[in-house]
């Protein structure tokens, strides 16, 4: 959650959080996007670079798309 730029913090980025209780239960990541795309992915099987490249590839397409809207 530091992670976030206090600027996304500012225009509304929402972070929720669950405690895991249950031991069978599998940890998730789960992202909304402004696109309203939503992207899950199991933590147990994908590591930090895979997922920051998957968001960061999204992210990347979402303001290439911005960019062409504006012009």
């Amino acid at each position: 959650m530091a992670s976030i730029p206090p600027k996304q913090r500012v225009l509304g980025t929402k972070m929720t959080q669950e405690l895991i209780t249950d031991p069978n239960q599998e940890p998730m990541i789960k992202v909304t996007f402004k696109d309203k795309k939503v992207m899950e992915y199991s933590l147990c099987n994908t590591n930090f670079e895979e997922l920051s490249n998957i968001f960061d590839t999204h992210s990347r397409k979402l303001k290439i798309k911005e960019t062409i809207q504006q012009q």
